[in-house]
């Protein structure tokens, strides 16, 4: 299985779902988690090679989800939109079932209160998925590695940021 990960931008423009669902396919994606869709509500959209479940709380506005291909579909035992930022997505694996948990974090000067919030929904999703699955927790973090020599072995030495964020240590 393939799968991955795109901050779209917003999929409200027309034609941009369509744009997500051809580059999907033609990197043989089998499931990518969405963030900034900015629809409004929560649900499915059924095409004929690919189906997006999606949750939003608002329109034009976060939201995250997923775009699943036709293949992977038929074993997708269960979709959980938690809010706006944050939703799950449950597949049927040969040994172990897989949960994905598709995030999208708040950048580092969101005020502490909201962040705190966000960060107890996330870890009461984490406490409840059952231990059978396989879970893989993936998305944007909004985090921004440094230069630190710690970080040298997984991007290098070519950050685009000098310092690491607060956003990495919440």
């Amino acid at each position: 299985m393939r799968f991955g990960i795109w901050n779209v931008r917003t999929l409200l423009q027309a034609g941009n779902m369509n744009a997500i669902a051809e580059e999907v396919e033609r990197y043989k994606m089998d499931a990518v988690a969405l963030q900034e869709i900015r629809w409004k509500g929560k649900g499915t959209i059924r095409k004929s090679k690919f189906t997006v479940y999606y949750s939003e709380e608002r329109q034009g506005n976060r939201g995250v989800g997923f775009i699943v291909s036709k293949k992977v579909n038929k074993s997708v035992l269960g979709f959980s939109p938690i809010c706006e930022r944050i939703c799950t997505l449950r597949i049927k694996g040969k040994l172990h079932n897989i949960r994905f948990v598709n995030v999208y974090a708040l950048t580092e000067d969101t005020e502490d209160e909201i962040a705190d919030e966000f960060y107890e929904t996330l870890q009461s999703v984490c406490d409840e998925l059952t231990k059978h699955n396989a879970v893989i927790t993936l998305g944007d973090f909004n985090a921004k590695l440094g230069k630190e020599q710690i970080y040298r072995d997984i991007i290098g030495r070519h950050s685009l940021h000098e310092t690491t964020c607060n956003n990495r240590f919440r």
